[in-house]
């Protein structure tokens, strides 16, 4: 169990080793998948294999489809794959932290609406993204300030704008992170079937000054389905829960402080920010690294653990585990409405 679980999950983030074509790359990498989960035949049996085959092939067609410009097929070849997945279904619970950062312009003061997402009438400022197409507002949160760094492309940590959004309404979204150990030995099945979207989920951008990004194409689609398909909608699923791309060891950071939520904003409904995400957070005024320092507002205090057994202990020490401790002061930092 211990070596399959590592053979898979190096699988993910794919490099793009200078291909744009995210079918070329996900061809490879599904040979790969498959040889590995064939290989052990005494924890994944015959059918599971075969359904693994068929999602595989499924994902590649999408992008046949894709290419020929027939989208709609993309969508309808890969919507029936979609229903007969079993998805790991967490509830965000009331009272959970997210994190929202922004690049700060020169001599530009930011409020809490400039943490926003964009609104409904300044759809045209929206473009893609990984998994929200262009002029589709999405909100992009992480669970912690390392995953909004690593998705802005690692910026001076002085010149990023953070504010923290707090949970005030339970809600579902379906998982599409890299399964933890746990979850994996416990549910094995489940995830090695899984494992091809979440796959197509992370194939790094080679460029990413190209107009289109053909590793975004199954993340696109699996949104369109979430927003559009009768039973993900009577489910109402609110958005996803993924990976970044760019989780690395670099910093010894755990796993969860690279992942994010991905909401598609409800519309339209101009000029309103966010409607019916309202209901769902509150949030924080921004600060910065740079404001807390001159406040002299980032220190570390009274430290009682091993930061060499706890990596997480490791995080919350950190530049980035300083500033969310500061964004939870709500005397400080006092929550607003969405609006």
């Amino acid at each position: 169990m211990d070596i399959l679980y590592r053979k898979i999950v190096t699988l993910v983030p794919i490099e793009h080793h200078g291909e744009h074509d995210a079918k070329v790359l996900l061809e490879d990498s599904f040979k790969v998948f498959q040889g590995v989960i064939k290989g052990a035949a005494n924890l994944v049996d015959e059918d599971t294999v075969s359904e693994v085959v068929s999602l595989c092939d499924a994902i590649l067609t999408c992008f046949d489809y894709a290419y020929s410009g027939n989208q709609t097929k993309a969508y309808e070849t890969l919507s029936p794959q979609l229903h007969k997945l079993s998805y790991l279904k967490p509830f965000v619970d009331i009272g959970e932290s997210f994190y929202r950062m922004r690049l700060r312009k020169d001599d530009v003061q930011f409020g809490y609406k400039d943490l926003l997402p964009i609104p409904d009438d300044k759809r045209y400022l929206v473009k893609t993204q990984r998994f929200s197409m262009p002029g589709l507002p999405c909100l992009y949160l992480g669970y912690h300030a390392n995953a909004c760094w690593e998705e802005l492309h690692r910026p001076p940590v002085g010149d990023c704008m953070i504010s923290r959004y707090e949970v005030i309404k339970k809600f579902q979204v379906i998982s599409l992170e890299i399964p933890s150990y746990d979850t994996f030995s416990s549910d094995l099945k489940a995830c090695v079937k899984l494992f091809p979207l979440i796959m197509a989920c992370m194939v790094k951008v080679a460029d990413y000054g190209d107009p289109y990004k053909s590793c975004y194409l199954i993340p696109q689609l699996i949104m369109e389905w979430l927003t559009c398909d009768e039973i993900a909608i009577h489910q109402d699923f609110k958005g996803v829960r993924y990976t970044s791309v760019h989780v690395n060891e670099q910093f010894n950071y755990p796993q969860i402080t690279f992942n994010n939520l991905a909401l598609p904003v409800p519309g339209p409904k101009k000029p309103f920010f966010a409607k019916g995400l309202d209901e769902l957070f509150v949030l924080t005024e921004p600060t910065s690294e740079e404001y807390e320092r001159i406040k002299n507002n980032l220190d570390v205090g009274v430290v009682n653990v091993d930061i060499f057994k706890d990596s997480m202990a490791h995080y919350d020490l950190s530049l980035f585990g300083l500033l969310e401790r500061n964004l939870k002061n709500t005397k400080e930092f006092p929550l607003k409405e969405m609006k």
